[in-house]
């Protein structure tokens, strides 16, 4: 037999709320200032079979669900929501409203939201789904606290795109092609280059100078390829002399003799005589000028620097 509910009427300790009580009590007339006074070390609890318990507010500063725990009374959960594989708690904020869908003022030194997810599926441990222009969360810290605080040391497998995750050193982050560490953050790709005036690495990064040490850098299509050389020479070219001729003149000089004729002891002395002379040689001299110049130092004014490559 059903029990008949109306306003005033109160619950029993142990009594199962139902569908059928609620809608009596409901139906009779406007509900107002009704009071669950439970027991503390009673374990108590209120059963809805079948729909849950709708509040619909008719005043816009009225609260739906109000909470008050009396304070050093122990540490029992104020709302605790178990569920199969239905909703837990659902909150139907309406479109054109402009509170809080959830408002929590604590004031304890306590837990404000302690989620604890013991259970190993795939389930998230908190879903949001943002269609506004809001943001999808939002935390303001007032006191100089961590807006955030990531603990632990999971080893993601297989981890997609959008996951965050703190080691204790790094603060990874999957962009979808690879995992990037947020703390050592790097516009850079492998094989990129940059100069320094340091000689120890930094992490992530190698110093090369040795394998090009002495060398200038030059712009090219086919990266890493050397050449060119520190000094220099040059050859006399391929230029040839031209043909020419030379030409002579001048004169002999003079002389004098005597000569003794025999038997009459007379003597007989000519006279001083010379001889001009000229002329043009043939011509010659045509042929190829050879020979190398000597060596000359091609280094300019220069800094000595360091070159670190990208691992």
């Amino acid at each position: 037999m059903a029990v008949s509910v109306t306003r005033g009427y109160t619950f029993g300790a142990t009594e199962t709320v139902t569908n059928t009580k609620l809608h009596s009590l409901v139906d009779s007339a406007a509900v107002t200032g009704i009071t669950l006074d439970i027991a503390y070390d009673g374990g108590n609890s209120i059963t809805v079979d079948a729909n849950p318990v709708t509040l619909n507010l008719s005043h816009a500063t009225n609260i739906g669900l109000d909470i008050n725990k009396t304070a050093g009374v122990g540490d029992a959960v104020e709302i605790d929501v178990d569920v199969a594989n239905a909703i837990g708690l659902n909150i139907d904020h309406a479109a054109a409203a402009t509170g809080d869908a959830i408002q929590i003022d604590y004031a304890a030194d306590g837990v404000l939201l302690d989620l604890n997810k013991t259970g190993a599926g795939a389930g998230n441990v908190i879903d949001i789904a943002n269609a506004g222009t809001g943001y999808g969360l939002a935390i303001a810290s007032t006191n100089n606290a961590a807006h955030i605080n990531l603990s632990g040391d999971p080893t993601v497998a297989s981890p997609v795109d959008g996951d965050l995750w703190f080691t204790g050193s790094a603060l990874n982050f999957r962009n979808g092609a690879a995992t990037v560490d947020l703390l050592n953050l790097s516009p850079f790709l492998t094989g990129d280059w940059i100069i320094s005036s340091v000689v120890t690495a930094h992490s992530g990064w190698t110093n090369v100078s040795a394998t090009y040490s002495n060398k200038f850098m030059r712009i090219n299509a086919t990266p890493l390829t050397t050449g060119g050389a520190d000094t220099h020479t040059h050859g006399a070219g391929s230029y040839v002399g031209s043909s020419h001729t030379h030409t002579y003149s001048g004169t002999t000089s003079g002389g004098s003799s005597s000569h003794g004729c025999q038997g009459g002891g007379d003597s007989v002395s000519p006279s001083t005589h010379t001889h001009t002379y000229s002329g043009t040689t043939a011509a010659g001299g045509a042929g190829a000028i050879t020979g190398t110049s000597a060596s000359a130092n091609n280094i300019p004014a220069y800094v000595q620097v360091v070159i670190f490559q990208k691992d």
